[in-house]
């Protein structure tokens, strides 16, 4: 097995060992598990389908108040133009923390809306590049700060979390609309408007889930 495919595979077996381990301990938890899919972008960038998996934990603040926590594993992909147009897909580990408010209409049938931040570590990653001869190679993302490098690790941002939530006690669904918004500029910091680079790059990562999550 190569080295990249094993750097793939590894954070989806350590978010399975952790959604086995919580499945177990789920009598002493308010929790989902939660699947989602939508577009993610980067600024200026073409949208492109992203998805993700997350364990959807809650903290009861007060009767209408939760302190959400959502451990995800999420892939996020852009497009974007130039001289050469590359394609890049990074799989990232987030972790969003909204404050949720509920409102129940009904007993069975209640909205939801909240807002907080999220911090995230690339895990891997990937990138198409097109040469001037219209030549298509992949190549493993590099990380870090230098101008050969494709964007930095780490990433923090705003978020807004709205939706519907249906049925009550273990028998409880969500389905709603996640938004995250990068603050951090994750362009390597040689590359960070830089006149005398060759290429002067801004990125912070959108993205804009709808989200379901299961009791």
């Amino acid at each position: 097995m190569s080295t990249q495919l094993r750097s793939c595979i590894k954070p989806y077996v350590l978010f399975i060992v952790l959604v086995l381990l919580f499945s177990g301990a789920k009598a002493q938890h308010t929790g989902y598990l939660g699947l989602h899919g939508g577009w993610g972008s980067a600024q200026g960038k073409e949208l492109k389908l992203g998805s993700g998996i997350c364990l959807d934990l809650e903290l009861p603040l007060g009767e209408k108040v939760l302190l959400n926590f959502r451990p995800s594993l999420n892939r996020r992909s852009f497009n974007y133009g130039g001289l050469s147009p590359m394609v890049e897909k990074a799989t990232y580990f987030d972790i969003p923390v909204t404050l949720i408010f509920l409102k129940e209409d009904q007993d069975d049938l209640g909205f939801y809306g909240g807002f907080g931040a999220y911090y995230g570590m690339a895990l891997s990653g990937k990138v198409k590049r097109y040469d001037n001869s219209g030549n298509l190679s992949w190549s493993a993302m590099k990380f870090g700060e230098k101008a050969t490098d494709d964007r930095v690790r780490t990433d923090f941002g705003a978020v807004l979390d709205f939706g519907v939530r249906f049925g009550e006690g273990k028998r409880t669904a969500k389905v709603g609309l996640q938004i995250m918004h990068g603050i951090k500029d994750i362009a390597p910091a040689e590359l960070q408007n830089n006149p005398t680079a060759s290429i002067s790059r801004r990125l912070r990562n959108y993205t804009f889930y709808v989200a379901v999550a299961l009791f």
